[in-house]
C-alpha cells in the first residue's frame, strides 16, 4: 500500500532536541562521582555517516531482502536534491535537502524539518544521538545537543560526510584545509592539504587516511602528523578502510590499490576495462572483497588480492551510481535504467525495480529492511 506522508513541520530548536536524541553507549568517566559520558557513535544506528561508517566501507549491517521490494511511502523531505540519509537506531532517517534538514519517522511521518541552507551531504550522528551537518554555504552545524543548532565557520564548502570520531569531535575538511573540533566545536588542530581533496577522510584506528589529488596523506588524529604515499594516478574512488586497517582506492585508470597504514610500499592491481564511475562508490564487503561501478562495463568484484571475481550490468543497465553492500555481500543501487537493484555476491540480479524519479545518490537501509531512496526532487521513497 502506498500513501504521501505528512507535509514537513517545523519546529522550534527545543523541540528539534527531543527527537534527535538517540540512545548511545556510554563508559563511566572518574570525576570524583559516578557519571556516564557517551562514548562512542552507537553501532546500532544502521547508517551513522556517509559511507555508512567512520572507515566509509558503504557496508550496512541491515539485510536487503531476497524478493522484490515495493513503495511504502514517499515523503517530501525537501525542495530538492535529497542526500543519503543517516538512519538512527530508531528508525529515523534524517535527510539533507537543497532547503535544510528533515527527520522522517519509520512510518514516512516527516516529524520536523530545519531550514540550515543547502546541504549536499549525508548528516552525521555523534554519540548523544544529535548531528554533525556539512552545509553547502562553508560552515558545520551541531544540531540536536540541548535543542540548539550551532554553526561553526568552514574556510570553504565541505566535501561528503563529518567524520565523527567516537569522543564526539568532528573531522571535516574544506578548502584545502583538514581540521579537528572537539566535542565543543574547538579546534584540535587544523592543518592545509596541499591539494584539492579528492574524496571523504576515512578513519583507521588513531589515523586518518585522506586522499589528495594523487597522494593517500595518513594523518595521526590527535597531531595531525602526515605521512605522504604518492600514487600513479589521481585517486578517483575511496578510500575504504578495510578488515586489516590498511586503505584501498580506485585510480582513474582502473587500478585498485592497497595502501598499507602502517608503512610499506603500496600494491597495485590493474583492473582491465573497469575505468570507475566518479559517481560512483567504492564498497567492501564482509568478507573483505570489493565492489565499484565503472564509465561503461557495469560493476565489478575484486578480491582483496586484486584478482576480478565477476561484473553485472551491460550498456543498457550500467551501475554507474553509488552502491552499498548489505551484510551478506549483495550490492543495492540504483542503475543506469533507473531502477533500483539488488546485485548477489556472485553478481546475479536478485531483483529490479523503478523508482519512478530521478536518483544520483546512495539508497540506506534500515534494520527492518525498509530501502530509503532519495531522490533529486526531494522525495524520499522508501521500499519494504
Amino acid at each position: 500500500m502506498i500513501r504521501e506522508a505528512a507535509a514537513p513541520v517545523v519546529l522550534t530548536l527545543s523541540l528539534i532536541a527531543l527527537v534527535v536524541s538517540t540512545t548511545a553507549r556510554a563508559r563511566p568517566v572518574p570525576t570524583g562521582r559516578y557519571v556516564e559520558i557517551p562514548y562512542g557513535v552507537s553501532v546500532e544506528h544502521p547508517w551513522r555517516t556517509g559511507g555508512g561508517d567512520a572507515a566509509r566501507t558503504w557496508r550496512s549491517p541491515a539485510r536487503a531482502g531476497l524478493r522484490d521490494p515495493e513503495v511504502v511511502w514517499r515523503a517530501r523531505v525537501g525542495t530538492a536534491r535529497a542526500s543519503t540519509p543517516a538512519i538512527a537506531s530508531d528508525g529515523t532517517a534524517f535527510y539533507g535537502t537543497a532547503s535544510g534538514l528533515a527527520a522522517v519517522a519509520r512510518d514516512g511521518t516527516v516529524r520536523w524539518s530545519l531550514p540550515l541552507g543547502v546541504i549536499n551531504t549525508t548528516p552525521s550522528l555523534r554519540p548523544d544521538g544529535s548531528l554533525a551537518v556539512a552545509l553547502a554555504q562553508g560552515a558545520l552545524a551541531l544540531v540536536g545537543a540541548g535543542g540548539a543548532a550551532t554553526r561553526l565557520p568552514l574556510t570553504g564548502a565541505s566535501w561528503g560526510s563529518p567524520l565523527v570520531l567516537d569522543d564526539g569531535s568532528v573531522v571535516v575538511a574544506s578548502g584545502g584545509v583538514i581540521q579537528r573540533l572537539d566535542a565543543d566545536g574547538r579546534s584540535v588542530f587544523r592543518e592545509n592539504l596541499g591539494g584539492n581533496l579528492v574524496g571523504m577522510p576515512a578513519a583507521s584506528g588513531a589515523r586518518l587516511a585522506v586522499p589528495v589529488g594523487e597522494t593517500l596523506l595518513w594523518m595521526d588524529l590527535d597531531a595531525g602528523a602526515q605521512r605522504r604515499v604518492a600514487l600513479e594516478a589521481r585517486i578517483a574512488l575511496g578510500p575504504a578502510i578495510g578488515r586489516d586497517g590498511d586503505a584501498w582506492v580506485v585510480l582513474v585508470d582502473g587500478s585498485l590499490v592497497r595502501v598499507p597504514r602502517d608503512g610499506g610500499a603500496p600494491e597495485s592491481t590493474m583492473i582491465e576495462d573497469a575505468r570507475p564511475s566518479h559517481g560512483s562508490s567504492l564498497a567492501i564487503a564482509p568478507d573483505g572483497t570489493l565492489r565499484f561501478g565503472t564509465i561503461r562495463d557495469g560493476l565489478v568484484a575484486v578480491s582483496e588480492e586484486g584478482e576480478l571475481l565477476w561484473r553485472a550490468g551491460n550498456a543498457a543497465t550500467n551501475y554507474p551510481g553509488p552502491l552499498l553492500v548489505d551484510r551478506e555481500g549483495t550490492v543495492v543501487t540504483v542503475d543506469s535504467s533507473g531502477n533500483l537493484s539488488a546485485i548477489d555476491g556472485t553478481g546475479q540480479v536478485r531483483w529490479r525495480v523503478p523508482v519512478g524519479a530521478h536518483v544520483d545518490q546512495a539508497p540506506a537501509i534500515d534494520r527492518d529492511g525498509t530501502i530509503h531512496v532519495p531522490t533529486v526532487e526531494g522525495i524520499g521513497v522508501a521500499f519494504r
